[in-house]
């Protein structure tokens, strides 16, 4: 994304300003306040569940805004991304279709991260479409914790699929 972003940018005489929030709705707003008081030209954010001061300020720069990694039902301007639970939905299709009988999802705190959450959605909706099991397993922003977790599960017979985030499955 960033690589593309920033090719693209530079192709027509722009520069990509990065900032990061770690997922806090709370980091964002002061990001955005931040980042519109250097008046730029326009702004890339991803997707997610904005504060109404976010929403508010954005509307107002008057300026072209395109959200990523979701298809919002109310965008902020321009939505480039796919469906979250579709794509949840894909990955847990996939692998039941691959054999595996016991699929866990791993993902954050789902007050945390709407695209996360969405994701998990799709994951509970294609096993519960093929009554099979759920089990979610939470992981951290610190990866020694993620690390742990997943220890813990694959200790009782299942094998990480991925990093530290993604799809666990275990073979029954």
């Amino acid at each position: 994304t960033v690589d593309g972003l920033t090719a693209g940018l530079r192709a027509h005489g722009y520069q990509l300003l990065l900032g990061s929030t770690d997922y806090s709705a709370e980091a964002e707003e002061a990001l955005v306040r931040a980042v519109l008081g250097r008046r730029p030209d326009g702004l890339v954010i991803a997707a997610g569940e904005h504060t109404a001061a976010t929403r508010l300020a954005l509307e107002r720069a008057r300026i072209p805004i395109v959200e990523t990694w979701d298809l919002p039902d109310r965008p902020l301007g321009l939505a480039v991304g796919f469906s979250n639970v579709d794509a949840g939905r894909a990955m847990t299709e996939a692998l039941a279709g691959w054999g595996y009988r016991a699929i866990a999802f791993a993902g954050g705190d789902p007050a945390d991260s709407l695209r996360g959450r969405l994701r998990r959605d799709g994951y509970l909706a294609a096993l519960e479409a093929r009554d099979r099991v759920t089990k979610t397993i939470r992981t951290y922003t610190d990866t020694r914790l993620t690390r742990r977790e997943l220890n813990r599960f694959e200790r009782r017979g299942a094998k990480a699929l991925g990093r530290t985030r993604g799809a666990v499955e275990r073979q029954t």
